[in-house]
């Protein structure tokens, strides 16, 4: 090992100066839990539970610590859902906020929101893309402990939304006790994912059921299909609202939403199938030009997100129209929203 690595090691157990910018997460040196293995569950990796009776203030569960897990609230009976952010993101991120907040508006769950801001911290892509393995070995560590303390592995959802959809996969690969029942990965992360064997990367093998919603498909999503069934809205790869004069419009000059509007729509249309899970009923086709001409209007249907169904395998298409674009912002745009979308 280097000196300039281990050096890089030694750093990597401190706490690190973070900056932050229109709520993108940047750190001064990059940690690399590949090289420098071992993830801190107090630093690196640590998982935020809400539930019906903490909507708002999240309780940390540390993996194999009971006194956390005891103190948190936690109960097996209910469902639980676990989210995984994406680059530049934390736990307080719109898209899991938006998430928890409409599944605990809906029902019954445990939700629980992962926070890897160090490991998945700007500016460096290419060492949060290398994080996502030991991110995702260690989150199995800590379903598996979930699973021994009461935790019935039928009743979790994993979901992620891109470097996240990728932290999902690992995961399901390495968790030891079963297999994952579902998966859902919101427009998982392509860049240095795209030319990845199946053991490197998200595939349908990682859990039961692993469903994908396509929004930004060859850019900052991956360019193919890797689920059992795989949904493209709007052709999966540009959406309605995306468009430069559009964004401002819609998103103002938030930095996230100008770079990552295409990437994001992925989560938004999630977080809306959850509150209203038959409002996006998608036709299997084997493209989306054949769909748009509509040689595939007899096809099988089934519906993108929440209500998606595991008997249905393939690829599957829909126009959204502007549904979905605002999602997690003040009540004036759901009052526009109301009135734009279809």
């Amino acid at each position: 090992m280097s000196v300039g690595v281990s050096l890089l090691c030694i750093l990597a157990n401190m706490p690190d100066p973070q900056l932050y910018f229109s709520n993108f997460t940047f750190q001064l040196w990059p940690i690399n839990r590949r090289k420098c293995p071992g993830i801190n569950p107090y630093l690196d990796s640590l998982f935020h539970l809400y539930t019906p009776e903490n909507k708002e203030t999240s309780r940390v569960i540390t993996p194999f610590d009971d006194r956390s897990l005891q103190n948190s609230g936690i109960d097996f009976s209910r469902k639980t859902i676990l989210f995984f952010h994406g680059f530049l993101e934390s736990h307080t991120s719109g898209d899991g906020q938006s998430i928890k907040n409409a599944y605990l508006t809906t029902g019954d769950y445990n939700v629980i929101l992962a926070q890897n801001q160090r490991l998945l911290a700007g500016p460096d892509y290419r060492t949060a893309a290398s994080n996502c393995k030991p991110i995702g070995q260690f989150s199995a560590l800590f379903v598996d402990y979930l699973v021994l303390r009461g935790l019935n592995l039928k009743d979790l959802h994993v979901i992620g939304l891109s470097l996240g959809g990728q932290i999902a996969g690992f995961l399901g690969n390495f968790v030891k006790s079963g297999k994952l029942p579902r998966i859902t990965a919101l427009d998982p992360a392509g860049p240095l994912f795209n030319l990845k064997p199946v053991s490197e990367r998200l595939d349908k093998s990682d859990a039961e059921f692993v469903d994908v919603i396509h929004s930004n498909a060859a850019l900052f999503g991956i360019q193919y299909s890797v689920g059992h069934v795989d949904f493209w809205p709007n052709g999966g790869r540009k959406q309605p609202g995306c468009q430069d004069g559009d964004k401002v419009k819609i998103y103002g000059l938030r930095a996230n939403w100008l770079l990552f509007c295409d990437h994001y729509r992925s989560y938004q249309l999630y977080v809306k199938s959850i509150l209203s899970p038959h409002r996006f009923l998608t036709t299997k086709c084997n493209g989306y030009l054949l769909y748009k001409l509509g040689f595939c209007d007899q096809n099988h249907e089934t519906y993108m997100g929440f209500a998606a169904d595991a008997k249905y395998k393939g690829n599957y298409y829909i126009n959204t129209g502007l549904a979905g674009i605002y999602v997690g912002f003040t009540e004036k745009f759901h009052s526009l929203n109301n009135n734009l979308v279809k």
